[in-house]
């Protein structure tokens, strides 16, 4: 043998004792730098998990965790809400037998994105709002950044353009789950997707740690200006997984720490599951499920997204501040404007004109009291009252309304007394309605309309 080849399996030997070296120190076997940290497909990813509060499902049950109090209420909202694209009086046999012939030909997890998936989302609304396998590198770690960063198989969220700049920037770290701007934020329901030989262990763990994160980006965008983080143990993220024909889907909500300043939680909980292959009904049910439980997360979505935009442009910035009511418009030299209330209300009260400052306090108001009505109780009906309510009062009422309700004021300067005018109003008084006709123009009128008969 010569030495050259010697030399050579000698070298492949010490790589071959310095890899299985680093292997057991790091108990993993990497196959690149980039997969050194801990996956789904690792034993020690779910024991992870739990280290750091967040739940699978089967803990849930097991450890009598609370469920979401909008539980029921997403039960309802799942189920009851048939959909226009699967009416119930329309037979889908043959809908159902292209799925069964799909599902039967994925012998791996890429035919059964390509070919069983599609015919359980349906038509997408809005496809910017979808996002496929785009690794979630750029949030904050959920734990000690040991494992590595979820990458859900489908995703939605909101457009990057619907949420406010502040709110964005201040949260990033939570709702903003990659640096390519053009995916989507905010992503609160999650698919996870499992060929033949696939693990439904793997499938449920990746279908927890994607709900966790999306629970925190959901509870961080709720408490946008409140003084601490809202624990309303609800649920507003959905995340579903799909194996071996079975459908289920799950919500994960954030119940708060065990301990006071300690982490908080986040709790996986089963809502329902279906087998699409039960036949043409469980298919419908299956389908309708799915597909009102992802309308029913874009509207949780949009209304927490409402609710930060409107405190951001009251001028809100994160924690700690309470929601205060916009301010009124200022004038040119920094004080308030008056609203039209307000400058209503300084009118009304204002004093009339040619009035010295020292007897204005002698001044007294006299207006004669309005006639009594037919009810006994409030009088006549004031001009305005009879705008609000669409009512055309009769000319006499009016016309005597008017009269009582111009005030007159009463001075009293030195040894002289006056009546001011009253002061000049804003708002537009009624004219006095015409006259009715007289008698004698009746008498006419029949008149003639009996010639004409005649």
């Amino acid at each position: 043998m010569s030495a050259s080849i010697l030399y050579r399996r000698m070298r492949g030997s010490a790589r071959s004792k310095s890899r299985t070296a680093t292997d057991t120190a790091t108990g993993t076997r990497p196959t690149s730098m980039s997969s050194a940290r801990c996956g789904p497909y690792d034993h020690a990813f779910q024991a992870h998990l739990f280290k750091f509060d967040i739940y699978l499902h089967s803990y849930q049950v097991r450890e009598r965790l609370p469920a979401p109090d909008n539980l029921d209420e997403i039960r309802r909202a799942l189920t009851q809400k048939p959909r226009r694209s699967l009416p119930p009086w329309r037979s889908l046999r043959s809908e159902f037998e292209e799925f069964e012939l799909a599902h039967a030909c994925a012998t791996n997890e890429r035919m059964v994105r390509e070919h069983v998936i599609p015919k359980i989302q349906g038509k997408i609304g809005d496809i910017r709002c979808m996002g496929m396998e785009i690794p979630f590198s750029n949030l904050d770690h959920l734990t000690d950044g040991s494992i590595a960063d979820a990458k859900p198989d489908y995703y939605y969220g909101a457009l990057l353009g619907q949420l406010d700049e502040r709110v964005r920037t201040e949260l990033a770290g939570s709702i903003i789950p990659s640096t390519q701007l053009e995916q989507p934020i905010l992503p609160n329901f999650f698919l996870e997707v499992k060929g033949p030989v696939g693990s439904e262990v793997i499938v449920q763990r990746q279908a927890c740690y994607n709900g966790a994160l999306g629970a925190r980006g959901m509870q961080h965008l709720i408490s946008y200006g409140a003084p601490e983080l809202v624990y309303d143990n609800k649920a507003y993220t959905l995340t579903c997984t799909y194996y071996g024909g079975q459908l289920k889907i799950y919500t994960a909500h954030v119940i708060p720490p065990a301990k006071p300043g300690g982490r908080s939680r986040y709790v996986t909980t089963l809502v329902t599951g279906y087998s699409l292959e039960g036949g043409p009904d469980m298919y419908r049910a299956a389908l309708t499920a799915y597909r009102n439980g992802r309308d029913w997360a874009k509207r949780q979505r949009d209304e927490a997204i409402k609710q930060a935009n409107m405190k951001a442009q009251v001028g809100l910035t994160g924690f700690g501040t309470e929601l205060r009511a916009p301010a009124p418009p200022e004038d040119d030299d920094g004080t308030p404007a008056p609203t039209p209330q307000d400058s209503n209300n300084a009118a009304s009260s204002a004093s009339p004109p040619n009035v010295d400052n020292e007897t204005s306090d002698k001044k007294t108001e006299t207006s004669s009291p309005p006639p009594s009505g037919d009810d006994g109780d409030n009088g006549t009906l004031s001009s305005a009252s009879n705008e609000a309510s669409g009512l055309r009062p009769r000319c006499g009422r009016i016309r005597a309304n008017q009269q009582d309700s111009t005030p007159t004021t009463q001075v009293t300067r030195g040894s002289r007394s006056r009546i001011a005018p009253p002061p000049e109003s804003d708002t537009n008084t009624l004219s006095p309605l015409p006259p009715p006709a007289s008698k004698i123009h009746k008498r006419r009128r029949k008149g003639s309309l009996r010639r004409f008969r005649r």
